[in-house]
């Protein structure tokens, strides 16, 4: 039996372990601060990184948004047999 695509059910997403690659993403962000050599260059590596988290957390939000009404549409798609 082969699987396809459209065989997986909507709600699983595979990600990796999400609390390590926060330390990680923050032991890269204090690297990279700390080889600044002037003010201005911390400053606009400072303001990047922050929309990099605002980025980041959309997407989380936005996961968790797909992840529930996916689990809704299997729920009503196992009521409905």
């Amino acid at each position: 039996m082969k699987l396809y695509d459209h065989d997986i059910p909507i709600n699983v997403i595979i990600l990796d372990d999400p609390e390590l690659a926060e330390e990680n993403l923050i032991e890269d962000y204090l690297d990279t601060l700390k080889g600044c050599r002037k003010m201005s260059e911390f400053r606009s590596l400072f303001k990047m990184f922050y929309k990099d988290v605002r980025t980041s957390t959309l997407r989380e939000v936005l996961i968790r948004d797909i992840q529930l009404k996916a689990s809704i549409l299997e729920s009503t798609k196992d009521e409905n047999r």
